[in-house]
């Protein structure tokens, strides 16, 4: 269930992305094919992610639970100022 929900999603964005084109806005070919690149790399990312036994998951829950934790308190402590408000973590140029 979950693929063929994907799946419907992600045409509805290219059939978006098309019907913008038509329309006349800038968005050229390249945009349509760049984003049906990101969708062949998502779904193939998904389809490994099937293959792997949620226990493996299980097994790293807590440990991916406090880097997320570590990252949220990073971002308050000394998160890029972006319109406004803190956002962003600064990793490199």
């Amino acid at each position: 269930m979950l693929l063929i929900i994907t799946l419907l999603l992600a045409a509805s964005g290219l059939i978006t992305l098309y019907s913008a084109a038509r329309a006349g806005f800038d968005v050229t070919q390249a945009f349509y094919f760049k984003q049906l690149m990101w969708y062949g790399a998502g779904f193939l990312i998904m389809i490994a992610s099937f293959l792997v036994s949620y226990k493996r998951f299980e097994q790293h829950a807590y440990t991916a639970y406090a880097i997320c934790i570590f990252l949220l308190i990073a971002v308050l402590l000394v998160g890029k100022v972006v319109a406004g408000s803190k956002r962003w973590l600064v990793f490199g140029p």
